[in-house]
């Protein structure tokens, strides 16, 4: 056992240092152990009523379980932040046992071996962490303590016997206490200083996530880039993205994947909201992130998620939820990070939460900006704006193309009759229609009573089928046109223009036959 001299006078700055987590440690354990040493007390005081030996400590045992209880609930009530005052509490407390100990081998049992003293003499200034010098003070004053008391109520013989052992036993008590307190204290300020160590590291992962996030614009790639982030310093096999989509259900919306790892964002699209929900969303009930350091664990205890782990591989995973709102609407995590950085990764995991809703939430709040300035409020229909990617030539000049252009008949006539909100009815209602038929993605409103539906890859004979299951369903409240070319080798404003004659070739045929909507 090492001794250092200088463990009586432990550094002052070093001490004050972590004198806040002392006194966390110090104050949590005085509230267990009071309560403890009452508790004892309140045994032996009942077992004094019936064993011989004992009945006439009674009051003694009474009187230190009061001590003890008043101690513990002053433990209560007193603040963290009362250092001296915790300190001082402690103290009393080992003070307090160490009496206890004195009394029993001096007064009242001043014709036996004091035992009872020397055992809390070597145990009692260990319960707490202390700086040496204090806690070996009140051990010393107690021994004079005991001394002085055992020499008047101790005969000679059983003085001196008693004498030497706690001399011996008290220098011991001053040498371990010392050895231990240094121990404890070197244990705290390791802790302390590997905890800043780890927040630091906490500080510049995320801060390194950050300036890796914002080398791109787009929200969505942002997401994909801290993914990135993630998998490759954990060294993990992959890193992903859950969320809930309209469906109820789950997807896999991003993912990363280690070199030589397959993808699994595919298979993983619409997971059933009550499978998500016995699993994942029942264990982020319990906490906000989720470590499964061994999946053999959940065999017996949940085995939709074993089974759902194993099935793909997965040993261990990293997870915690997202959350929108006071809403969980997905989980982030990783599969198969190293042992050795699984705790790490679940406390990062905790503090970047933020990070991923925030991003979430600026992505939705994009699209739903985008989505509003290409879509037709009225109809829910893209508007012209959205056929910019037509008129900019991005598709596939090899491919078949189709216009169809769309004119509503007796418009003018619903609103001057019936009013412009059965107006708007009546135009909503036939853009259902051609969402019905050719797909909501597929059909823009031009303005006013003109619709426009592009279809790209598709043969002639499946054209003329859709347009004839149309023709069917809007009957007399549109007139159709169309251009198909089987290559669009021109500018997309050209077939438009064709389209356009046709649809209004068709408007004329349709009036000659109905003249009572030119009438109109």
């Amino acid at each position: 056992m090492k001794f250092d001299i200088r463990s009586f006078m432990w550094d002052k700055a070093t001490y004050y240092s972590i004198s806040d987590e002392l006194a966390k440690e110090n104050l949590r354990l005085l509230r267990v152990l009071s309560f403890l040493a009452a508790a004892a007390f309140a045994v032996i005081t009942a077992i004094g009523f019936i064993a011989p030996s004992i009945v006439g400590y009674k009051l003694a045992y009474i009187a230190f379980m009061v001590v003890c209880l008043i101690i513990g609930g002053i433990s209560i009530v007193i603040k963290l932040e009362h250092e001296t005052a915790i300190n001082v509490l402690i103290h009393v407390f080992q003070f307090v046992l160490l009496s206890f100990g004195i009394l029993m081998g001096t007064i009242l049992s001043p014709q036996n071996v004091t035992v009872s003293y020397l055992v809390f003499l070597l145990a009692v200034p260990l319960l707490f962490t202390s700086r040496a010098l204090y806690t070996n003070l009140m051990t010393l004053a107690t021994i004079i303590l005991y001394i002085i008391s055992a020499y008047f109520n101790q005969e000679h013989d059983m003085f001196i016997v008693n004498l030497l052992n706690v001399i011996l036993y008290g220098s011991l008590s001053l040498l371990t206490t010392t050895y231990f307190m240094s121990v404890k204290l070197q244990r705290f300020v390791f802790r302390s200083e590997n905890s800043r160590i780890q927040s630091n590291n906490y500080e510049k992962t995320i801060t390194d996530m950050i300036r890796e996030a914002g080398t791109e614009d787009d929200a969505g790639e942002i997401l994909n880039n801290l993914l990135h982030f993630i998998g490759e310093n954990s060294k993990a096999d992959r890193a992903y993205i859950f969320e809930q989509n309209s469906d109820g259900g789950f997807d896999n919306t991003y993912e990363w994947c280690c070199p030589g790892i397959l993808s699994q964002k595919s298979t993983l699209q619409n997971l059933s909201a009550d499978y998500v929900e016995s699993t994942w969303l029942s264990l982020f009930r319990k906490s906000r992130s989720i470590t499964i350091s061994d999946i053999k664990n959940y065999r017996s205890t949940n085995e939709d998620i074993y089974d759902f782990l194993s099935s793909r591989s997965v040993k261990s995973v990293v997870a915690a939820e997202i959350k929108i709102d006071d809403k969980v609407i997905g989980f982030y995590g990783v599969d198969n990070p190293p042992k050795d950085s699984i705790q790490y990764l679940s406390e990062l995991f905790r503090l970047v939460e933020f990070e991923f809703a925030m991003m979430i939430r600026l992505r939705n709040r994009t699209q739903a900006i985008e989505d509003g300035a290409i879509h037709d409020q009225l109809t829910g229909c893209k508007n012209r704006k959205a056929l910019d990617w037509a008129y900019n030539r991005k598709y596939n000049p090899n491919k078949s193309f189709t216009i169809i252009e769309c004119d509503l008949n007796g418009l003018k006539a619903v609103n001057d009759k019936q009013g412009h909100d059965a107006g708007d009815r009546y135009i909503s209602g036939c853009a259902d229609t051609f969402c019905e038929v050719f797909g909501k993605a597929n059909v823009y409103r031009m303005g006013g009573d003109e619709f426009a539906i592009i279809l790209t890859e598709k043969t002639r004979e499946e054209v003329d089928d859709l347009m004839g299951e149309c023709t069917i369903k809007i009957g007399e409240r549109s007139t159709m046109g169309y251009v198909y070319v089987d290559h669009m080798d021109m500018p997309f404003e050209d077939l438009l223009h064709q389209a356009d004659m046709e649809m209004y070739r068709q408007k004329d045929i349709f009036y000659q036959t109905r003249k009572r909507y030119r009438e109109v």
